[in-house]
């Protein structure tokens, strides 16, 4: 069962011994090996990059993953052959308590997206260290969590989802794409920074797929 976020701090720093979570203010992003400024950040992240629209094919990828616990690796294409859906949902930072809340909600909520042979895979900027704790506080969960590090924001970058200024320079906006079976967006959504997350919501998107 999933842990209560009660009295839990989500804190972005001192949650585990050794581990910077990558994050800051001012466009600053900072972790134990690298630091990227605004101005670096525009390099990768300027005018030109497009986000992914209903119909493009989702650049497939390979990162660190945890699933269930356990570290390894997670490449899209792989669970794309294996399910009808791949809801790809990109989120800013570990740490912060609505993070949490939408992790936590697709766990609970996650028996009425797995009957429509969908699954959820998460990818944040964070490190897998990173995750793997912030996972033991909120947790456990049954879907991928996938750390986009390093190189730092690629696979961001490709959907066309890395921030490059403030607040939150350097990591992803929230936005989640569902990838059908053939690699190609089928819906994608981008939420403002405070928006409400609704696994309901997107169910209902997959649903009225099945009906089409």
């Amino acid at each position: 069962m999933t842990k209560s976020l009660a009295n839990k701090s989500t804190r972005r720093t001192g949650k585990a011994s050794g581990i910077v979570a990558v994050g800051g203010r001012g466009g600053k992003v900072q972790s134990q090996d690298f630091e990227f400024t605004e101005r670096a950040l525009r390099g990768v992240s300027g005018a030109g990059i497009r986000k992914l629209c209903v119909g493009d094919i989702a650049p497939d990828f390979d990162l660190p993953v945890l699933l269930k616990g356990v570290k390894g690796r997670f490449r899209l294409s792989e669970w794309v052959a294996k399910h009808k859906y791949v809801l790809v949902l990109f989120y800013p930072l570990n740490w912060e308590d609505l993070s949490a809340r939408r992790a936590v909600e697709l766990q609970a909520q996650r028996e009425k997206y797995v009957r429509l042979r969908a699954e959820f895979v998460t990818v944040s900027v964070d490190s897998i260290m990173n995750t793997t704790a912030w996972e033991r506080e909120i947790g456990p969960f049954d879907f991928p969590m996938c750390s986009d590090f390093w190189p730092h924001g690629e696979v961001c970058l490709k959907y066309g989802v890395l921030q490059g200024g403030p607040p939150q320079g350097g990591s992803a906006h929230t936005t989640v794409f569902v990838i059908d079976d053939k690699s190609t967006v089928r819906f994608e959504k981008s939420y403002a920074q405070e928006e409400v997350f609704s696994v309901d919501a997107l169910v209902a998107v997959l649903n009225r797929f099945e009906r089409a």
